[in-house]
């Protein structure tokens, strides 16, 4: 749990023990009155510190996720298609942590997949037999909290140009 989350969780008790406090009360007498005054002040500070950390966190936390690209975005079959993967943090670029690489997977049984030596790319085949319409192809990694992520891209698999072999024969003479 970061420092930023373990206030908030923190704050977030507070305000529990404050709702609790003004739950307990069952006469209503002016000391009361008061008390439950300054318990509305208290919970009013209590709201206004959450609402400070939780902006705190979504301005300061990490959101990393991974980025796939392919071009042209789409494979024939009997073809290969290139795809690059790219670490993001908050949608920036950053690059892999040290020790980290991709490993590169498809949900089409039949294409292969070979990953450059630094894994940033990976070329895909989807032989010729393939009957497959589409191919989901992805890249996950270790983010730098240590995290497994990953990113995805889909593309179309195009058929082949079928061919039809004919003879002709003519005469020449």
């Amino acid at each position: 749990m970061s420092k930023t989350t373990h206030e908030l969780q923190e704050e977030i008790n507070k305000l529990a023990a404050v709702l609790y406090r003004l739950d307990q009360r069952e006469k209503m007498s002016e000391r009361a009155i008061g008390e439950l005054r300054w318990d509305f002040r208290l919970l009013q500070g209590e709201i206004r510190r959450i609402l400070i950390l939780i902006q705190r966190i979504l301005n300061n936390e990490h959101h990393y996720t991974v980025k796939v690209t392919g071009a042209p975005m789409a494979i024939t079959v009997g073809a290969t298609g290139t795809f690059a993967a790219q670490l993001e943090d908050n949608g920036n670029p950053i690059p892999l942590p040290a020790g980290s690489t991709f490993a590169w997977t498809s949900d089409d049984s039949n294409a292969g997949i070979t990953a450059s030596s630094d894994t940033l790319t990976a070329v895909v085949s989807v032989p010729a037999t393939d009957t497959a319409t589409s191919i989901t192809v992805t890249a996950t990694t270790i983010d730098p909290d240590g995290k497994t992520v990953q990113g995805s891209v889909t593309v179309p698999i195009i058929p082949g140009v079928s061919h039809t072999f004919t003879v002709s024969v003519t005469q020449s003479a």
